[in-house]
């Protein structure tokens, strides 16, 4: 039988032992800065000085280039809920959609009210983004590509959206929060250093044992552990099915999934070919064969019971063929996964 032997508060458990020691991490890095900016503004050796000025700009650069395209890109592809002039947005009004965002954040605002956006990226997807540099609206936001409103119905949006506010409230770690800006320091500015060893044997020497002490101190502070990125996704899943129930999140990762399937296998089958191919053997219990008292593409109550049956009895199951997100992942854990995780702690309650 496959397991999954995670309850939600032993997930909460691993959370919130994670996102201390991804505070710790930040602090250290922080802390690391300081340490390099007081050197540089007490020594009087130029070359360290210069090398410091070298290696800031370099951790600088890379995070800039990589925090630079990735807001280029959401913001070419993105337009605030607000500004949407259209009268539609895939299945439903423009006003019906704006309606379902108000209801999720009126709900759920804690601290911060994101900014809504929608985004035209061809994928079927939704993401949040908290960062500590919030004062630039589209990094304190919520994201839901147009397609989704295609193919999921209102619950299953409100599942994905309770979904998304439970990361930008609570469900994210600091790495994510600043960007990874903390840990280029960390693993840049050391290198800096360098230029006090005399030498190219030495330096390639200082270099190497650096290399392991840096990597050691991550190790001891902040290396991810197994689940860690996928207690996220399954704390957020949970918070959503608390809302609306666990059936309307579990359809829209089915649905999700399945779509994006068809999108990838179009534009790049090999990949995915090679993809399944690398990955451990699973047996696949097609969602779809229990889609038969309502055909209508998802679970209904009447076919629930069955479909988590048979998960259940099948050693390592998996749900949609081809699939990348039905595969357990560094960050996601597989779609299977979240189904079964959704069933075993709301079987006792409303599905």
């Amino acid at each position: 039988m496959n397991k999954i032997p995670h309850t939600i508060e032993a997930m909460e458990s691993l959370f919130v032992n994670a996102k201390r020691r991804s505070m710790v991490f930040l602090l250290v890095g922080v802390l690391w800065f300081a340490c390099c900016a007081y050197i540089y503004a007490t020594t009087s050796n130029e070359h360290l000085k210069t090398s410091l000025t070298v290696f800031f700009w370099i951790t600088v650069c890379i995070w800039g280039i990589a925090a630079v395209f990735q807001l280029f890109v959401i913001a070419k592809t993105s337009i605030e809920l607000d500004k949407i002039s259209d009268e539609r947005i895939g299945n439903f009004t423009t006003e019906e959609v704006r309606a379902m965002f108000k209801e999720v954040l009126d709900n759920t605002v804690l601290k911060e009210n994101p900014t809504v956006y929608i985004n035209s990226l061809n994928v079927y997807n939704a993401f949040a983004m908290n960062t500590l540099f919030n004062f630039y609206k589209p990094i304190n936001a919520i994201y839901m590509t147009r397609l989704c409103f295609d193919v999921l119905n209102r619950e299953e949006i409100l599942a994905i959206l309770y979904h998304e506010m439970a990361h930008f409230n609570k469900y994210m770690y600091m790495e994510s929060k600043t960007m990874s800006l903390g840990l280029l320091f960390f693993l840049i500015l050391p290198f800096s250093f360098t230029v006090l060893v005399p030498g190219v044997f030495l330096k390639v020497i200082f270099v190497i044992l650096m290399i392991f002490l840096v990597a050691y101190v991550w190790k001891k502070i902040r290396a991810v552990h197994e689940f860690e990125g996928h207690a996220l996704e399954y704390l957020c899943d949970t918070k959503a099915a608390e809302r609306v129930g666990a059936l309307p999140m579990i359809n829209a990762l089915i649905v999700l999934s399945r779509e994006n399937v068809t999108l990838d296998l179009e534009s790049n089958k090999d990949r995915i070919k090679k993809k399944v191919i690398s990955t451990k053997p699973r047996v696949l219990v097609d969602w779809s064969h229990f889609d038969n008292h309502i055909v209508n593409g998802k679970i209904e109550h009447e076919e629930y019971d069955q479909l988590i049956l048979t998960l259940e009895k099948t050693q390592n199951p998996r749900l949609i063929e081809d699939s990348e997100i039905d595969e357990d992942g560094s960050s996601h854990p597989s779609l299977t996964n979240r189904v079964l995780f959704l069933h075993r702690n709301f079987s006792s309650k409303r599905v």
